[in-house]
């Protein structure tokens, strides 16, 4: 469920695995699902309702107004290859 690419539909394509793919790579690297954190559009929303929201409108944690737990690695340890 946490990997699952909520704009597909239910309708599995090759762009929902590569989603699903980068939820789970973002986590093995630094540590959070890309979707997470803090962003102050989405502060006052649950967290069910702003992680569909951030992805609807494609607002990761490479966003600069996104906030990620102190506990999470640096973005530098996701491989130059795999940076976007």
């Amino acid at each position: 469920e946490k990997i699952r690419d909520r704009k597909a539909g239910g309708k599995w394509t090759e762009l929902s695995d590569w989603y699903s793919w980068a939820v789970v790579t973002a986590n093995l690297f630094v540590g959070i699902n890309p979707y997470r954190g803090g962003h102050p559009k989405y502060d006052k929303m649950t967290p069910a309702d702003a992680l569909d929201a951030r992805i609807r409108d494609h607002v990761s944690i490479f966003n600069p107004q996104a906030r990620v737990p102190a506990v999470c690695y640096p973005f530098t340890n996701i491989p130059q290859a795999l940076q976007w």
